[in-house]
């Protein structure tokens, strides 16, 4: 059971170690997966609660899909894009995020990522790993949660979408980038 566990654990340390990419063209993204991002930016500009994040922020990232499941260990993947200084996107991204601890489930959700000034954009493009806390209960849908400010000048906010998830669990995410031509 020990090797097992030593195994997966090294497994899901090499998936979450990226690199940045190669530069890719627009076209490559997928009219689907663009309208996507799209939508999801639209439901997340009529929340109210965060147009001062629009207004304030020099750039921020979407995914409009990402899905987690986890039992005992879990993990979650989703693309998104990054658009900075207007409507078009400026680069496309992945995360992903393993957990561990008691958790249970799957779900789905929305996430979108603010970020209040060029270093911490720039940061964020350099590929980030981030470690976490959480404690999560989902049932079916749930409302948006968030950090609520910025922290390192990035908030972030999360629209659940549906699932059945509950979990206290520790973990970390690994975001890539690839710049759109």
């Amino acid at each position: 059971m020990k090797r097992l566990t030593i195994l997966l654990t090294a497994l899901l340390l090499v998936l979450l170690v990226g690199c940045t990419g190669q530069p890719i063209n627009k076209e490559s993204l997928g009219a689907s997966d663009y309208m996507a991002a799209t939508n999801a930016i639209a439901e997340f500009k009529a929340n109210e609660k965060l147009v001062q994040y629009f207004n304030n922020a020099v750039a921020f990232a979407v995914f409009p899909r990402v899905v987690r499941a986890g039992a005992g260990y879990g993990m979650a993947y989703g693309r998104g894009w990054v658009f900075h200084d207007g409507e078009s996107p400026t680069g496309k991204m992945t995360v992903w995020q393993i957990s561990a601890g008691p958790h249970i489930g799957a779900q789905y959700y929305r996430q979108i990522l603010f970020f209040k000034t060029e270093k911490s954009l720039s940061r964020f493009k350099r590929g980030t790993m981030e470690f976490a806390g959480q404690v999560n209960l989902t049932v079916a849908t749930a409302s948006i949660s968030a950090t609520p400010s910025y922290n390192n000048d990035v908030a972030v906010f999360t629209d659940v979408k549906g699932g059945l998830m509950v979990e206290g669990s520790i973990g970390g995410h690994q975001y890539n980038y690839w710049s759109v031509q």
